[in-house]
């Protein structure tokens, strides 16, 4: 009996065998934990910054192409073309040199605005317009963008003829870019726009 309860003893009982944990291992712990931490931290910053960055590539492209979309519609379906002007001050130049008879063809040249008559009036003629003063680009003195939050760099109109009687190939070039935030790199973002829209209509 005696060696029955014994055994009985032996098979529920534990000697208290644990003397707790050491200062080294609470701080190998420790670190572990802060390693892991920092590591998370560091891939949610990463995502959310990434995510930002994505949502100010959208808006600025969004801006650029609206903008690109309107002087194409307006240059296209125009009514006639009303000239070239390399600063604010020159005079309309009504004809765009042909190129294509020179060897090697040159760059086109470089206007900062572009004169266009609508269909809907006698007096309905429309300037599009390069400010590089106000990093804007303008329809008519008024920014077609807000100059609050986006800039216009490297803006400039080109007109191109095949010859003399043909309408003309008005290209039209801009870089855009946001203003808000540009102390985070991240939040920089820059998107040129490039295009050219013939004229549907030739200068009677």
């Amino acid at each position: 009996m005696k060696l029955l309860l014994t055994k009985f003893k032996a098979l529920f009982y534990q000697p208290n065998s644990s003397k707790g944990y050491t200062l080294v291992e609470l701080l190998a712990v420790i670190i572990v934990l802060i390693v892991v931490g920092l590591v998370v931290v560091g891939i949610l910053a990463s995502t959310l910054r990434g995510k930002n960055k994505t949502n100010i590539l959208n808006e600025v492209t969004q801006n650029g192409n609206r903008v690109v979309l309107q002087i194409g519609k307006s240059i296209e379906y125009a009514e006639r073309f009303e000239g070239v002007k390399a600063n604010p001050v020159s005079e309309p130049a009504l004809d765009c040199i042909s190129y294509d008879v020179i060897t090697p063809t040159p760059s086109p040249q470089q206007y900062k605005s572009v004169l266009i008559k609508k269909f809907d009036s006698a007096d309905s003629i429309l300037e599009y317009s390069c400010n590089d003063s106000n990093s804007t680009l303008e329809l008519d003195g008024e920014s077609l963008i807000d100059s609050n939050i986006f800039k216009v760099t490297d803006c400039y109109f080109t007109c191109t003829q095949s010859f003399e009687t043909a309408s003309p190939a008005i290209g039209v070039h801009f870089t855009l870019s946001n203003t808000r935030e540009e102390k985070f790199a991240e939040r920089k973002v820059s998107v040129p726009f490039d295009t050219t829209v013939v004229m549907r209509n030739v200068n009677e």
